[in-house]
């Protein structure tokens, strides 16, 4: 009688549906110092890949143009090309981190939830609206000669007016995260699209969690009634990509270890192979090639958490990179503009585009230290006064 019971309730474990699995609380399910090593260089990759590819668009021609080019050149257009490629990097990460400390909390609370989850986003974010507001207020009013905020010439990372999106309304739209979804994104800063994305995704994680294993129902159904009007608000492709959002919530959950030679060489070339697929266009669906990248990456992911080298390759410098790599995502746009707009790239284009790069990371890593290394210190004050440390 005894075993009977044994084995029926191994079975029952055996078979749980996959929304209990996939929330239950984790404690075992850690970050290797190998992995938190290989995540930040994948964090300031994926930020660099982004700054790289909007500087080269707004000061090259586009490919389709070049005449004959030299494999110099298709080189950099390649790695220029992909700051798409790198954003669905940041997704899959943030799924990760986010949703997988989400998932591992011993117990649940959301208030303090949602008060780290705002701190890390708006203390950044809210000097980015304005701090750029101001620098395409200048550039609009003062170096307009070239057009650069007038759209005049149609560039692939800015084929936008600039002067249309510099006003109150879209502002607070934006401040609301509701940029894409009711308006577009304020100013110049089109890469704020993504900052919309992310938070919604942490606003439906929790809902999801509580309809599908709180068993009180009013919780459930209102949790349902969030999740719906998320759903009737929101751009639809916040949604599509929502699921790529929870690959890597998903991955931290169901890492299992892999028995191969040279895994970790052939993951990261499966994930290199991803980046071609995408930039050749082979399967004529941007969301396909995506997901392409993603699946790639969680496998990269599961592999690196069973690592625990001794020797964590450029540790240092992929922290540093890594700390201020949200700042130089959210601030880099604005200024490319306003100093594309004063100075004359047609003289010696190649030193300009290195220097100013150059630039972009020391008036970033500066922001930082002003704004994003305060993070933990407003966090621990809205905690303090509203949450529980």
């Amino acid at each position: 009688m005894g075993s009977n019971l044994k084995r029926k309730r191994e079975e029952h474990e055996v078979f749980l549906p996959l929304q209990s699995k996939l929330f239950t609380a984790v404690s075992d399910l850690s970050i290797s110092p190998t992995l938190s090593n290989n995540l930040n260089f994948l964090r300031w990759i994926a930020a660099f890949l982004v700054v790289v590819g909007h500087l080269r668009s707004l000061m090259f021609p586009e490919y389709t143009k070049l005449v004959n080019p030299s494999i110099f050149q298709k080189i950099f257009y390649f790695i220029t090309g992909l700051g798409h490629e790198g954003v669905i990097i940041f997704f899959v990460i943030s799924g990760f981190l986010v949703g997988g400390e989400f998932i591992k909390m011993p117990k649940i609370n959301y208030i303090n939830y949602y008060i780290k989850r705002f701190s890390r986003i708006y203390t950044v974010f809210i000097p980015a609206l304005i701090i750029g507001g101001i620098l395409d207020y200048i550039g609009i009013n003062y170096f307009n000669s070239n057009g650069y905020y007038n759209n005049l010439h149609h560039f692939s990372a800015m084929d936008y007016s600039v002067i249309d999106r510099l006003n109150l309304g879209t502002f607070i739209s934006n401040l609301f995260m509701m940029q894409t979804s009711l308006t577009e994104t304020f100013g110049s800063n089109g890469p704020l699209w993504s900052l919309a994305n992310e938070w919604w995704y942490y606003m439906l994680f929790p809902l999801l969690y509580i309809f599908f294993s709180d068993n009180i129902r009013i919780r459930k159904l209102l949790s349902m009634l969030g999740i719906l009007i998320i759903l009737f608000i929101l751009n639809s492709l916040i949604i599509l990509y929502f699921f790529i959002w929870l690959l890597g919530a998903w991955i931290f959950y169901y890492r299992k270890k892999v028995y191969f030679p040279f895994l970790i060489l052939i993951s990261y070339s499966i994930l290199f192979f991803s980046f071609v697929i995408s930039r050749i266009n082979l399967f004529g669906n941007s969301y396909v090639h995506d997901l392409c990248i993603a699946l790639s990456l969680i496998f990269l992911i599961n592999n690196l958490s069973f690592m625990d080298s001794q020797t964590q390759y450029l540790k240092k410098i992929n922290q540093f990179l890594a700390d201020f790599s949200y700042s130089l995502y959210l601030f880099h746009f604005p200024f490319i503009v306003l100093f594309l707009s004063i100075v004359d790239t047609e003289i010696n284009r190649n030193y300009v585009y290195v220097s100013l790069l150059l630039f972009l990371y020391m008036y970033s890593l500066a922001l930082y230290y002003v704004f994003e290394r305060n993070t933990y210190r407003i966090k621990s004050y809205l905690l303090s006064k509203i949450g529980n440390v």
